[in-house]
């Protein structure tokens, strides 16, 4: 997918995506060579809008990697702010997503063979209105992020669930996150 104003399936595999609610757009991207168009999502009202992939076999890989620019709102919502979120489908190891919380901490969440959550958290926080290169790979040897080339590596609870952040995870966790 290379979101050039469109959620086409580039790879040729025909699972082309779709915008669903309200809101979702494209945008000028950030001003790097070889990157074009991003995609913009309203960040008010109770249906947020975003772009939805359909399942499919292909998806459910036990390796990989993904990299993206990602930039915070300027007046954010006191609520996370999911980027991206892939449902197992049923299937372990499974689910995968990446939120900014409402302190602008970059979290990812992989579901592991063992079928917990294991997460990883940025070690610093995204500056509202600010283009920063997220990437991320999983696989036997653990779940790595990195956010402008800075590995995240925080460790301890940070708050993410539920409406003002309120609820909690666990930042860190074992070196291969149950994908062993």
């Amino acid at each position: 997918y290379d979101f050039e104003g469109s959620l086409a399936d580039t790879s040729g595999h025909g699972n082309d995506g779709a915008f669903l609610g309200s809101g979702s757009s494209f945008a000028a991207g950030p001003a790097i060579v070889g990157c074009g168009s991003a995609l913009s999502f309203s960040t008010s009202g109770s249906v947020v809008g975003h772009g939805q992939i359909p399942h499919a076999p292909a998806f459910q890989l036990s390796s990989g990697s993904l990299d993206l620019y990602l930039r915070r709102p300027i007046n954010p919502p006191n609520r996370p702010l999911a980027v991206l979120a892939k449902d197992s489908s049923g299937n372990v190891p499974g689910s995968i997503g990446l939120w900014i919380n409402c302190d602008g901490v970059v979290v990812l969440k992989l579901e592991g063979s063992d079928g917990n959550p294991h997460y990883r958290c940025s070690a610093g926080t995204l500056a509202p209105n600010v283009w920063a290169y997220v990437g991320v790979n999983f696989g036997p040897g653990g779940l790595e992020l990195f956010v402008d080339g800075v590995r995240g590596e925080r460790v301890g609870r940070l708050g993410l669930d539920g409406a003002n952040c309120n609820g909690d995870i666990s930042c860190g966790g074992q070196s291969t996150d149950g994908l062993s």
